[in-house]
């Protein structure tokens, strides 16, 4: 299969932490994931590969 187009991208974003649900506590005490700021960054990376297929007749 022939390679036709390939793209590496990053996404940042701002989400709410999961883990205290946006509360900044987690069990009474300061989430330790988001250290009470209550938001994360989360980051993605990837890449996207486009190919022709191969037909067989």
């Amino acid at each position: 299969m022939d390679i036709i187009k390939e793209t590496s991208f990053v996404s940042t974003r701002l989400e709410v932490c999961r883990h205290c649900q946006g509360t900044g506590q987690r069990d009474g005490k300061v989430c330790p994931t988001c250290g009470g700021q209550r938001i994360v960054r989360k980051t993605i990376e990837g890449k996207v590969t486009v190919q022709r297929l191969s037909v067989e007749k």
